[in-house]
């Protein structure tokens, strides 16, 4: 939703946009001037993975080698991660995220679509088991990002990005946070509807094999199902598109 100008003795405002989430209660405020600030300066940087690479070096390697622990990447050197195919994976897919939250950024109908991209990750990190995402990983996940982004204090990106990345991290823990409660307290109706499903697969499976038997002529179904795409920006497919299940 856009904010309004507002007149004073000084003159008008900037416009700014507030991008609210629904699901946390918070608010994404900026300047329409930031907002160009921040899609401006993302596409100037050249190399968006060789960025993104360094960034994840710097966490795995040096700021928190307990995240390259749960993935098997621990104690390796800087040349040689570079190389392996589960790093690799994690650069390209940040990159995919980050280009496509800074696409949806400025797009004034496309809010929604912003907010569940941005959540979508955090429960995705429900997955990993073995790591514990406690205060201190996130405020250094968060200063990463800040000195990828816009290294200088000084500089007029530093704010701009300093906000958009609050935001982002913000909506990441609590969809995070949100997904563990859930599933604790789904865990047991969780249980019985496997244990149904499996008992109506296997009957299923009974009746089909009876039918297989019975019927002398097969039959084609077709399955009227669309698998919707989502369409993303282009990410350097060079160093990304071989990655399986990126």
């Amino acid at each position: 939703m856009l904010v309004t100008r507002n007149m004073s003795s000084g003159g008008a405002e900037p416009k700014k946009r507030r991008i609210s989430s629904r699901y946390s209660g918070r608010d994404l405020l900026l300047e329409d001037d930031q907002i160009n600030l921040i899609v401006d300066s993302y596409a100037k940087i050249s190399d968006k993975y060789y960025a993104l690479e360094q960034m994840f070096l710097q966490l795995f390697v040096r700021d928190d080698p307990e995240i390259a622990l749960v993935f098997g990447l621990n104690d390796i050197p800087d040349e040689e991660l570079r190389r392996r195919t589960p790093f690799r994976t994690h650069v390209c897919k940040f990159l995919r995220f980050i280009t496509t939250v800074v696409d949806l950024l400025p797009k004034k109908d496309r809010e929604e679509e912003l907010i569940q991209i941005i959540r979508m990750v955090g429960r995705q990190h429900c997955n990993v088991k073995t790591l514990s995402f406690n205060a201190a990983r996130w405020l250094s996940f968060k200063n990463a990002m800040l000195n990828t982004f816009a290294k200088n204090e000084k500089d007029k990106t530093y704010q701009p990005w300093s906000i958009l990345i609050g935001f982002i991290i913000y909506e990441i823990k609590d969809a995070y946070l949100a997904h563990i409660r859930t599933s604790r307290s789904n865990s047991l109706p969780h249980v019985l509807e496997v244990y149904k499903l499996e008992f109506r697969k296997a009957t299923a499976e009974s009746v089909s094999l009876a039918n297989q038997m019975a019927v002398a002529t097969s039959v084609t179904v077709a399955h009227p199902m669309a698998v919707a795409s989502v369409s993303v920006p282009h990410v350097q497919p060079g160093r990304c598109a071989a990655l399986k299940n990126f």
